[in-house]
């Protein structure tokens, strides 16, 4: 009889612990939220800060160190990089969105920003030797 009872305690404890191990699912939004369009516009402002403060420094006859000269001194080119840079940050945070991995989604932007701003700044500090 208690060899009943223990299996019969032991059944229950694994239903109980079975149906508290189901986590509730994150809240989905939609991709276009306030949050990610914002986070969206920081994104395309740093890629034209870093934009500007190239510029800049070129125009204090600095050298690019990433891309060649020749690339950011032809303006359609750079500009187009700088834009596909932005397009590609949206399309990866889309895949994210999509696979439901949505603090990736949004700590990619951030990161993006944080990155790309770090130049910008980098950029305008830079002193000819």
């Amino acid at each position: 009889m208690t060899r009943a009872v223990l299996l019969v305690t032991i059944a229950l404890a694994l239903a109980k612990a079975g149906l508290g191990a189901e986590e509730a699912a994150p809240p989905v939004h939609p991709f276009w939220d306030t949050t990610n369009i914002c986070l969206f516009t920081g994104v395309g402002a740093s890629r034209a800060l870093d934009y500007a403060s190239t510029e800049n420094f070129r125009a204090r006859g600095l050298n690019e160190i990433l891309l060649t000269n020749h690339i950011v001194d032809n303006k359609p080119l750079f500009v187009s990089i700088e834009a596909g840079g932005t397009a590609l940050s949206m399309g990866v945070s889309y895949w994210l969105h999509v696979h439901s991995h949505h603090k990736l989604e949004r700590a990619l932007s951030v990161v993006h920003i944080g990155i790309t701003t770090f130049g910008a700044v980098r950029n305008y500090n830079l002193r000819k030797h």
